[in-house]
């Protein structure tokens, strides 16, 4: 059975339709945005993982957030702060941390023949060492030790308690 509706009844109709039209028409708006923001991410998230390593980024997706505007335009320049110190270097500290080391000096001395000035044929005197220390690490010695427990038993008496 068909109902009969009047041109008012149409027209508020018509009109509640065209607002839902228009409704959807905005979410699709905005969901059109969204998408194109959230490929841009994609596309930023792949290069920074796959593409080539370096601090340049570039632009070329022209990213959208959710009011229509460019990143590039919302993106405010970030500030900037100086900040400037020295840092002191310790002196003394590897004579410290090496001070309770032992200490296996080796020197290397040229013979008496080896010291003869080839020039005047006189014995060249010591006039300083040149001294370069350096770390050797002896890596851990690992023993196993293994400790046997015996245990003893009296055969005769073994007899007498399996004999009862």
């Amino acid at each position: 059975m068909d109902t009969i509706l009047t041109a008012t009844e149409y027209k508020q109709q018509i009109e509640s339709l065209a607002a839902r039209v228009e409704e959807q028409a905005v979410t699709i708006a905005k969901m059109e945005t969204l998408l194109k923001h959230y490929e841009g991410q994609l596309l930023l998230l792949k290069r920074r993982q796959f593409g080539v390593s370096s601090e340049k980024t570039d632009f070329d997706c022209r990213q959208l957030n959710l009011w229509g505007e460019s990143a590039e335009t919302s993106l405010s320049e970030p500030e900037t702060e100086d900040i400037a110190y020295t840092r002191k270097k310790r002196k003394g500290k590897r004579e410290e941390d090496l001070s309770g080391l032992p200490v296996e000096r080796i020197d290397y001395e040229l013979n008496r023949a080896e010291r003869t000035c080839p020039e005047c044929n006189e014995l060249m005197g010591d006039i300083g060492v040149d001294v370069r220390r350096e770390l050797t690490l002896i890596p851990a010695q690992v023993i196993v030790t293994e400790h046997a427990a015996h245990t003893y038993a009296c055969s005769n008496c073994q007899k007498n308690v399996s004999g009862k």
